[in-house]
């Protein structure tokens, strides 16, 4: 059973504002103590084990960011292109759903992300059978009703933002058959609208012009494994992620869960500022002048008991 799709962006959206609220400041904050210890030129920082965790830290918050930044990006853009080219069909209007007035094309797609409306061509109103029509009519229908050009768009970004996790682009690619599959069910009731819809997917598929639009009724899973699904009744078992793409997303998450983890102790790296006896014995020759001086002034007295 699916994992709701919302259910996920929520999950997901409660833990980076959860990161974002207790370790984001305190990660801030040792950073800048942190760069306001090393006075002299980076390589004398290197020293240091806090900077390495740092670096540790940040690589992982820069891959999350810039992650979830590409996913906006590129959705946001397929969407602004998806709505530029939908506004650019010639349409007129029939009970229902807007006919694309164009003769060549056979498609039926839904299409909106709150307010979704069913685009069928006229090309596929003249080259179905009444029957078929229908089935494809309840299909986009399904989509219609469920939202799913707004749930395909939020999977999408998912798969985006998360790109170094492959397990998860698997899992969505799954979604997204199981709702097509929803859609068919929904389209086909009876034996003979299972037929129906098959033959529609048959003649349609090879129409298929405008990839741009998930919701469609050739769109989100293989056309061939759908049509048999319709024809034998038998439902299509869905593969599982291969080895590798596991063994890749299950050393990405532990990366990111140390990464993302260490900030919640990051402040305590701020006591490191002071300068301690280990500093004066071992590494005076790389401390800021204030650190020097310091441990100068120490060095003229018989015991080093500060911290």
């Amino acid at each position: 059973m699916a994992i709701h799709p919302l259910l996920m962006v929520l999950s997901l959206a409660f833990g980076v504002l959860a990161w974002g609220a207790y370790g984001l400041p305190a990660l801030l904050s040792a950073t800048y103590t942190i760069a306001d210890f090393c006075q002299s030129i980076f390589i004398r920082c290197l020293g240091y084990a806090e900077i390495l965790k740092f670096l540790f830290i940040w690589s992982g918050a820069s891959i999350v960011i810039l992650g979830l930044a590409y996913g906006a990006f590129r959705n946001m853009t397929r969407l602004s292109r998806a709505n530029k080219a939908v506004k650019g069909l010639p349409l007129g209007k029939r009970a229902g759903a807007l006919i694309l007035i164009d003769d060549a094309s056979k498609i039926a797609f839904t299409h909106g992300l709150i307010r979704p409306k069913i685009y069928i061509s006229r090309g596929l109103l003249n080259g179905l059978e009444k029957g078929e029509l229908k089935a494809v009519f309840l299909h986009e229908l399904h989509h219609r009703k469920r939202f799913d050009p707004l749930r395909f768009f939020v999977l999408s970004l998912l798969k985006d933002s998360f790109f170094y996790l492959p397990v998860i682009k698997h899992f969505i690619d799954n979604i997204r058959i199981i709702k097509e599959h929803e859609a068919d069910d929904a389209a086909a009731a009876s034996a003979i609208g299972r037929l129906n819809l098959a033959g529609a997917l048959i003649k349609v598929a090879s129409h298929n012009r405008f990839a741009f639009i998930p919701a469609s009724i050739t769109g989100g899973s293989p056309v061939a494994a759908r049509i048999r699904r319709l024809v034998e009744g038998k439902e299509v078992k869905l593969p599982f992620p291969g080895l590798k793409a596991v063994a890749l997303s299950a050393a990405a998450a532990v990366f990111l869960t140390l990464s993302l983890t260490l900030p919640l102790s990051a402040a305590n790296i701020t006591a490191k500022k002071e300068c301690t006896t280990s500093h004066c014995s071992m590494h005076i020759d790389r401390l800021g002048k204030s650190c020097k001086t310091h441990c100068d002034v120490r060095s003229g007295h018989s015991h080093h008991d500060h911290h």
